[in-house]
């Protein structure tokens, strides 16, 4: 048989979050930083390099907003909040 060795693998997990939690309205989300990594049958972590799905994110109303990463059926999830103002220079401010 030579068909590739395939693993199976328990769950995903956030690492590291993104370096952007903190949101204005309407911002668009950032995943510069985010670490994902898939937890093996073994309980032996690898990091999970392509093929992230990221839902979930809504900066059009304030307040926690739950993102959703999922990798090959499973998923995790973490929070970002959204303030309520708006980008202005590279800041959050009332308009």
């Amino acid at each position: 048989n030579n068909l590739p060795y395939i693993f199976d693998f328990n769950s995903v997990e956030i690492k590291k979050m993104p370096n952007k939690t903190s949101y204005c309205l309407n911002e668009s989300f950032d995943a510069t930083g985010l670490e994902v990594i898939q937890v093996l049958m073994d309980d032996t972590q690898a990091k999970v390099e392509d093929g992230l799905e990221i839902s979930g994110f809504d900066s059009t109303k304030p307040g926690k907003c739950t993102i959703t990463v999922t990798y090959e059926g499973k998923e995790t999830t973490f929070e970002v909040t959204i303030n309520a103002e708006h980008q202005y220079d590279n800041t959050c401010s009332r308009v």
